[in-house]
């Protein structure tokens, strides 16, 4: 049937026509996938080379970093105090406590502790004393214990000081030889006991003196002796 022969070759020969062109494509399609992986692979490449740098140089910082703390924990840093400035200033001196106007023989003067004193006179001491080479001066005294016990007076605080400021103690064994043991006893309340103390001075000493007390400043008799022979 010649028909059903010829529509039988017309669709063989469609066939033939559309093999070439479907394996065409598939050809286009693989190199395309191809040239995407190769693209990707290559673009991972570069960026693991663009990273190495930047990780090398972390570590790198890290390590100094590390080493840095290493030396200052084994090599800790020593303060040093700064130096002291030097004073430029020079420091005022103390002030000279004013000395109080030495009062008169025969004023009655409170004395620290509850006494009162008066200086009564000033003469050389009678022979009868230690023997020494130094003049001794006899001071004569009235003293008052105001306090309501009885009890001695501190004759040690005493000091007689001469025209060039040297300054005397009382000759306890002058004294005692000449007048015994009575300044230093109990002296009772409210009675008023006459007594009499010995300096021993310079032999140059002049007749003027200052009877001073160590225990209160304001205490200070000028004194003049009459006679020095």
């Amino acid at each position: 049937m010649p028909g059903r022969n010829d529509g039988q070759e017309g669709m063989n020969a469609i066939h033939d026509f559309t093999k070439p062109r479907v394996g065409w494509w598939m050809v286009a399609l693989a190199l395309v996938v191809g040239i995407m992986i190769g693209r990707a692979a290559s673009g991972s490449g570069v960026s693991a080379e663009a990273t190495e740098p930047d990780a090398t140089a972390t570590r790198v910082a890290e390590l100094e970093e590390l080493e840095r703390l290493r030396t200052q924990v084994a090599h800790p840093p020593v303060c040093t105090p700064a130096p002291s400035p030097t004073p430029t200033e020079t420091p005022a001196p103390s002030p000279t406590p004013t000395l109080v106007p030495p009062a008169q023989m025969g004023e009655e003067l409170e004395y620290v502790g509850d006494w009162t004193v008066v200086v009564t006179g000033v003469t050389p001491a009678p022979a009868g004393a230690s023997a020494t080479s130094a003049k001794l001066i006899q001071v004569n005294v009235t003293i008052t214990n105001r306090a309501a016990e009885a009890r001695r007076f501190s004759f040690d605080e005493w000091r007689l000081v001469d025209a060039q400021g040297r300054a005397y103690l009382i000759s306890l064994s002058a004294t005692d030889d000449l007048y015994g043991p009575s300044f230093v006893s109990f002296l009772q309340p409210n009675l008023p006991q006459e007594l009499a103390i010995v300096f021993e001075v310079a032999p140059d000493a002049g007749p003027g003196f200052i009877l001073e007390s160590t225990a209160d400043p304001h205490f200070r008799v000028a004194l003049l002796m009459q006679q020095f022979g």
